[in-house]
């Protein structure tokens, strides 16, 4: 494990990247600003090594321009309609900063802080990073303590675990988001994705879940059988950014959640996890943000996979829980599988 200075927060907090790399070649770099994926190196089909996560260069272009590249996000990972929800007779007030949302956390969301780096015993390819919650975070009650610890396997696949405990009832839901693209380039349009759902969330114009959940079949959220992400998009121009149902609950081991193919370099990606919901978004936003080696990355520059619970279930009791208790253990996993076709 290599460990390197990337740079200072405007508060002169210095910010660290940690290089772990198999013997097989793969290699993926952290920041411990944010718990980031900064990079991710695989091969291709001729040998060819590629970095296939979307991110920048510098910690200034992180702070000022990321759109939660590669990021650990939480208290809540998504949206919460309104930016609050009441609970055993009280209302709680949260950050706005989507609109009149709750989004990722809010203004300083866990993408935005500096978390605690510590290696394992006898574990040369993986870390833990740690985060202290307080009390009122983001408009959020209680204390979490939060750890997330990234471990790059020899079959060439990255594994996140996820755990967490409070002082007080919160809500409680961590992701990755990692945009995709396994060409290292250009549009993720010609990739084909699979997903294991038979139904998604329906959501209003502003993506905020109705509560209805919705057959896929006959819609253009049907991804059963793999095809390529842009096929609908004269159907849904402004392109995905919805909540696919993998599972009913949450799920005591990783199983299949959906399989990424880009055919022109035959890197295939496998998303296994315990959460039941994937949040697919195929980076409709992105406008321009500065990339790594000067890049501009564009509309479709990448897509998102974010393994969840459902979004805005604070509001939807039918929706698997998002509620961590104290005394409980909020544990979640989610592995990216990284091979060729």
């Amino acid at each position: 494990m290599q460990q390197d200075l990337f740079g200072l927060t405007p508060a002169g907090e210095a910010v660290y990247v940690y290089t772990l790399r198999n013997t097989a070649g793969m290699a993926v770099r952290l920041l411990d600003y944010g718990a980031t994926l900064m990079q991710c190196w695989v091969p291709d089909r001729e040998g060819h090594f590629g970095d296939v996560v979307l991110g920048c260069d510098t910690l200034h272009d992180y702070i000022q321009h990321s759109p939660y590249f590669g990021a650990t996000v939480g208290r809540v990972a998504n949206r919460i309609a309104n930016a609050r929800y009441a609970r055993e007779g009280r209302t709680w007030q949260l950050d706005h900063n989507d609109g009149k949302h709750h989004l990722h956390g809010g203004h300083q969301g866990f993408d935005k802080r500096v978390w605690r780096v510590e290696s394992i015993a006898g574990e040369r390819n993986a870390l833990d990073f740690h985060l202290l919650s307080p009390d009122g975070d983001g408009g959020y009650p209680g204390e979490l303590a939060v750890s997330v610890r990234y471990t790059l396997l020899e079959d060439n696949s990255l594994q996140i675990d996820y755990s967490a405990r409070t002082s007080a009832l919160t809500p409680c839901n961590l992701s990755n988001h990692s945009y995709w693209n396994l060409a290292c380039h250009d549009s993720v349009l010609q990739h084909t994705l699979a997903l294991h759902a038979e139904h998604y969330l329906e959501v209003d114009p502003e993506l905020i879940p109705t509560g209805r959940v919705l057959p896929v079949a006959d819609t253009p959220f049907d991804f059963r059988r793999a095809r390529a992400l842009g096929r609908d998009l004269q159907v849904l121009p402004d392109g995905y950014d919805h909540n696919f149902v993998v599972a009913a609950a949450r799920r005591s081991q990783p199983e299949p959640a959906a399989e990424l193919y880009d055919p022109e370099s035959g890197r295939y990606l496998q998303v296994y996890t315990t959460e039941p919901g994937i949040q697919c978004y195929t980076g409709n936003f992105l406008n321009g943000v500065p990339g790594k080696a000067g890049a501009s990355y564009a509309r479709f520059g990448g897509i998102c996979l974010e393994t969840q619970m459902f979004p805005d279930a604070v509001h939807h009791d039918h929706f698997p829980s998002v509620w961590l208790h104290p005394g409980e253990h909020y544990h979640q996993h989610t592995r990216y599988a990284f091979s060729l076709r």
